[in-house]
């Protein structure tokens, strides 16, 4: 039997450096070959005996066989093109990231003006506030001094009106 198991967890025996075990996807790919050389995937010299034996099958064979290497060779094209694709994507996606560091660095620039502008805001609405309460103070003082002046000047014509008083009488 090809593929004998070993005792004790080990993959494929003491091939490998360090005793290392192989995972599983690496054994699998040992097995794919082993069988695909097994199964007659082999160079062109083996099937000289069968294209001698079965011209129409060894034809049909050599079909195949081009086809599969026709299609190996689309999917390598396919797999640089993808490859070119991802490239390309990968740089946009840099310039994109690039872009948004760049705007969130403005958004964090507008948002620290944006604070300064709401502290002087603040300060701004604080002066108006003081100087509403000195101008209300202001006025208060103006008016108790309007009255002042005009109970003072209305004493001052009282006792002008009492001294010349008699003076206009007479003339009257």
């Amino acid at each position: 039997m090809w593929f004998k198991r070993k005792p004790k967890n080990r993959r494929t025996g003491r091939k490998h450096v360090l005793d290392v075990k192989l995972r599983s996807d690496q054994v699998r790919a040992s097995r794919v070959r082993v069988a695909a050389l097994a199964c007659g995937v082999a160079p062109a010299g083996c099937l000289a005996p069968l294209a001698a034996a079965d011209p129409p099958r060894a034809a049909a064979i050599d079909d195949a066989v081009g086809r599969l290497g026709q299609t190996v060779l689309a999917m390598q094209e396919s797999a640089r093109l993808v490859a070119a694709s991802t490239a390309d994507q990968h740089d946009r996606i840099e310039l994109v990231a690039r872009q948004a560091e760049s705007s969130s660095l403005g958004v964090d620039a507008i948002a620290r003006h944006a604070a300064l502008v709401e502290g002087l805001a603040g300060e701004a609405a604080l002066l108006a506030t003081q100087t509403d309460d000195r101008v209300q103070a202001a006025l208060g003082r103006a008016q108790e001094l309007e009255r002042s002046i005009a109970g003072f000047l209305g004493e001052i014509a009282q006792v002008r009106a009492e001294r010349n008083g008699a003076v206009i009488r007479d003339a009257g």
